[in-house]
């Protein structure tokens, strides 16, 4: 339910809010969501398909940012494509 909660919230900060919640210290957090390239022209079609797709297209270290100011350390980035995996544990 709080994954399904989080998935209807359109801001990073929200969402990370919502899971820290009911994180515990030392505990360990996982997101897959989009990622907006930051080249040319890749940044601009990645924004038109989020915007016709109607799906958020986060910057690139938006994710890591949001977790960082929520106590989250450790924090690990990957991206693909329009994907990034961004990981971190409560400290």
């Amino acid at each position: 339910m709080l994954l399904r909660r989080a998935a209807h919230v359109r801001r990073a900060g929200d969402r990370i809010g919502l899971l820290r919640a009911r994180a515990e210290p030392g505990g360990r957090i996982a997101l897959l969501t989009s990622a907006r390239s930051g080249r040319q022209p890749a940044r601009l079609i990645a924004s038109a398909g989020g915007i016709v797709s109607g799906q958020k297209m986060f910057d690139r270290g938006e994710i890591t940012a949001s977790l960082r100011a929520r106590g989250f350390t450790e924090i690990t980035e990957r991206y693909a494509g329009v994907t990034q995996i961004v990981a971190g544990r409560l400290g």
